[in-house]
């Protein structure tokens, strides 16, 4: 702020404390509002979390008829892929966040782990009520199984090379 500003604020009756305050609001533009901005951060991330869960469980459901349509060895590289592709944007969307402190991150480190748990259950219990009406020349267990592992995979990896404590609240 310009000394002159400074004077006449002075002059007006504002106290120093105020016309520091004023000052530091006018010289850092960007540091304004920042806890509503961080709040907001946090409401997409929770928000964001439950699309994902939601997108992810439509993605498995998807997963069900290439299980019953495409015949080995091809599955296996379906499942590879739809599951390391779930996992990248799943983990892409979360680092996209720019305000999200550890305990978010660990929030995630458990989220990933049971919403692939859902994953498994949900695919065994369609392929179970799909089991007396269609027979699999294969067993779909290792399919799952790759699936689930390519799906956790890409957030484990980040995690584990510590990037999750890259970004975090400056």
């Amino acid at each position: 702020m310009d000394e002159e500003i400074k004077k006449r604020l002075f002059q007006k009756g504002w106290s120093k404390e105020e016309l520091e305050h004023a000052s530091n609001v006018v010289n850092n533009p960007k540091d304004t509002h920042f806890h509503i901005k961080r709040n907001l951060h946090m409401t997409g991330y929770w928000f964001l979390m439950l699309g994902l869960i939601a997108l992810n469980v439509v993605a498995v459901v998807f997963m069900i008829p290439l299980i019953l349509l495409i015949s080995l060895p091809w599955i296996y590289f379906v499942a590879i892929i739809a599951g390391l592709g779930c996992g990248l944007i799943f983990n892409w969307l979360i680092l996209e966040i720019e305000h999200l402190e550890h305990e978010h991150h660990l929030a995630a480190l458990l989220i990933v782990p049971l919403l692939t748990l859902l994953d498994v259950i949900i695919i065994y219990v369609i392929l179970d009520d799909l089991k007396p009406k269609v027979t699999l020349s294969y067993n779909p267990d290792p399919v799952v199984f790759y699936f689930g592992l390519c799906f956790i995979l890409p957030y484990f990896i980040w995690f584990a090379l510590g990037q999750h404590k890259t970004k975090t609240i400056t």
